[in-house]
């Protein structure tokens, strides 16, 4: 989790650890419906990352 916490991008997977719950509100990760590599692919379209990647609520803590 703590690699998540930073400046960094990211995305949890439907199906991730209940640990992982905590960064829900975190700016910067998107916590996808979907689960394992379509979470994953939910997340690049989420970013928008095969175009001019957006960041929602772009703000550090």
């Amino acid at each position: 989790a703590g690699m998540l916490l930073g400046r960094t991008l990211g995305v949890v997977v439907g199906n991730h650890s209940e640990e992982l719950e905590r960064l829900r509100n975190r700016p910067r990760v998107y916590l996808a419906e979907a689960s394992h590599a379509a979470g994953i692919l939910e997340g690049i379209r989420y970013y928008n990352f095969l175009g001019k990647i957006t960041i929602p609520n772009d703000r550090i803590e």
